[in-house]
C-alpha cells in the first residue's frame, strides 16, 4: 500500500475514534460520509449533526467545491463507470476504511463538503467552542453550522462529570469493550429514520457563559489600595486591568506571580480565616501573631509586622537600590503587590524601562521571600526569629538566582523566545559587583561569575 494512502488510512481511523467517543458523550445519531482520498480509496466517516436528514434537493450537486467536485468527476470518468442516478444508495458500514480494487462510485447527494481552509480538527473544536450563538446556514455550509452546538454539547457533558475526565487514544478495533460499544452506538444512529430530528442544544445550567466573574471584596479593596498607592507615588492612575496585566509580565517569576494573585485575594490561611466559627480552639490560636499580639492580615505580615525578617529585607532593598541613583519608592501595596504598574521618570521626563525593570525584579522577589520566611518562622521554628547573617544570606541568594535565571533566559538556543542580552545588562548592570571589568559577553558566557554587590 502506499505511504499516502496509509497515512490517510491511520488519519481516517483516529477521526473515527474521536468522533465515536463524541457519539457516545452526547448520544447523538450519526450519518454516514463517503469522503474521497487521494489514493483513489474511499473512507466511511461519520459525521453528526443537528439534524441528520439530507434531501437531495438540499444539497444540489453543483453547490459543492470546485476541488470536490473535480474529484468526483475523476472518480467518475477514470476509475468507475458511470452508475445512473436512480443507483440504491450504499448501505452504512462500520468499517472505518474501505479499500477495494473497484470500489463502488460516490454519489453525489451522499456526499457533503470537505473542510477547505486549512484548519486542522483540534483548532475547528476550540474555533468552534468559542461561538456563543450557531452562525446562519449557508448554502453549502449546512454541516458547519451545526459543528459549535456539537462541540458545546460535548462540553456539556463533561461539566456534567463529578469527576475528573481525561482523554485517552484507544485503539479501533482491537476488542475494546468501550470501543465496540461505540461502534454499536453509531451503528444504531445510522439505522434510525432520516425524519428524527435532534435537539443538540446542552441543558441550561452546564451551558458556558461569557460573562464577566465578579470580583471578591478582598480584591475589590486591595485593587483600591494599590491604585490609591501608585497614584500617590507615581502620580498617576492605574485601572484594575492594568495591575492584573502587570502580574503577567515576564519579569515576574511564575511563583512570585501565583502569589502576589493569592495576597490581592486574601487566599492564604491567615489571620481572621483562622477564626471562623467551625474552628476548634487550639486552631484559633494561629490567627494572632506571637511578635506582634495581633490578629495577622497580609498587610500586617507583608508591610508592618515587627519580625526581623521583614524589617531586614527591607533594609537590604533599599541599600541596593541606592546603588541605582533613583529615589527609593518604599515597599508598600501599591510599589510591591503592583511593582509592575510603578514608573520611574528622569529628569527631562522620560522614562527609564530598566529602571522599572529592576525594580519590578526586586520589589517582587523581596516580598514572596518576606512570605517563606514568615512560614518557616511559624511552621517550622515555632515562631523562633532567623539572625541577621541568615536573613541577609537568603536575600542575596535569592536575587543572585534571579540575575542568574535572566543570564541563562538570554541563551541564544532559545532563540525567538529569548531575551536580548542588551536588556539583561542594562537592568542588572547597576547593582552587579565590578560591573565595569566584566567583559561585553558576560551576559551569556557561563564561565564569567558574576554577582550582586553587598553594602554600601
Amino acid at each position: 500500500m502506499p505511504k499516502r494512502a496509509k497515512a490517510s488510512r491511520s488519519a481516517t481511523c483516529r477521526v473515527r475514534v474521536c468522533v465515536r467517543a463524541c457519539v457516545r458523550a452526547c448520544c447523538l445519531s450519526p450519518i454516514s460520509l463517503l469522503h474521497g482520498t487521494r489514493a483513489s480509496t474511499y473512507s466511511i466517516l461519520t459525521l453528526y449533526t443537528k439534524d441528520p436528514c439530507r434531501s437531495r434537493s438540499t444539497r444540489p450537486a453543483n453547490s459543492h467545491s470546485h476541488s470536490h467536485s473535480r474529484q468526483l468527476a475523476r472518480a467518475r470518468t477514470n476509475e468507475h463507470p458511470r452508475v445512473p442516478s436512480s443507483a440504491p444508495a450504499l448501505p452504512h458500514s462500520r468499517t472505518p476504511a474501505l479499500q477495494t480494487s473497484r470500489p463502488p462510485p460516490p454519489r453525489p447527494d451522499a456526499i457533503l463538503p470537505r473542510r477547505h481552509d486549512g484548519r486542522t480538527d483540534g483548532r475547528t473544536s476550540r474555533a468552534s467552542s468559542a461561538h456563543s450563538q450557531p452562525p446562519k446556514k449557508k448554502p453549502g455550509r449546512t454541516h458547519d453550522a451545526q459543528l459549535p452546538w456539537l462541540t458545546r454539547r460535548i462540553l456539556a457533558a463533561l461539566r456534567a462529570r463529578k469527576a475528573h475526565t481525561a482523554f485517552e487514544w484507544v485503539k479501533g478495533h482491537n476488542g475494546h469493550p468501550r470501543n465496540e460499544g461505540a461502534d454499536k452506538c453509531a451503528g444504531e444512529g445510522a439505522r434510525k429514520p432520516p425524519t428524527e430530528v435532534l435537539d443538540l442544544s446542552p441543558p441550561a445550567e452546564l451551558r458556558l457563559k461569557n460573562t464577566a466573574s465578579v470580583q471578591r471584596p478582598s480584591a475589590v479593596t486591595a485593587l483600591t489600595v494599590i491604585a490609591e498607592d501608585l497614584e500617590e507615588v507615581c502620580d498617576y492612575q492605574v485601572t484594575n486591568r492594568a495591575v492584573w496585566l502587570s502580574l503577567r509580565k515576564k519579569d515576574i517569576t511564575r511563583e512570585a506571580r501565583q502569589f502576589l494573585w493569592k495576597v490581592i485575594h486574601d487566599a492564604f490561611m491567615v489571620g481572621r480565616h483562622w477564626l471562623r466559627p467551625s474552628m476548634p480552639d487550639p486552631l484559633k490560636e494561629r490567627a494572632t501573631c506571637k511578635k506582634c499580639l495581633e490578629v495577622e492580615s497580609l498587610d500586617h505580615i507583608l508591610f508592618r509586622c515587627a519580625a526581623r525578617g521583614r524589617g531586614r529585607i527591607t533594609s537590604l532593598l533599599e541599600e541596593t537600590w541606592e546603588m541605582t541613583g533613583v529615589a527609593f519608592p518604599g515597599l508598600r501595596w501599591g510599589t510591591a503587590v503592583g511593582a509592575g504598574c510603578v514608573i520611574f521618570k528622569s529628569s527631562n521626563d522620560a522614562r527609564l524601562a530598566m529602571v522599572e525593570r529592576l525594580w519590578t525584579i526586586l520589589a517582587t522577589e523581596s516580598l514572596y521571600l518576606i512570605w517563606k520566611l514568615r512560614c518557616e518562622r511559624v511552621i517550622q521554628k515555632d515562631g523562633r526569629e532567623f539572625s541577621n547573617a541568615e536573613i541577609t544570606n537568603r536575600w542575596y541568594a535569592t536575587i543572585d538566582r534571579r540575575l542568574t535565571l535572566d543570564r541563562r533566559s538570554a541563551a541564544p538556543f532559545l532563540e525567538k523566545r529569548a531575551l536580548d542580552p542588551k536588556t539583561v545588562a542594562a537592568t542588572w548592570s547597576m547593582i552587579v559587583d565590578n560591573a565595569e571589568d566584566l567583559p561585553p559577553t558576560w551576559v551569556g558566557d557561563g564561565g564569567v561569575l558574576v554577582g550582586i554587590r553587598r553594602g554600601r
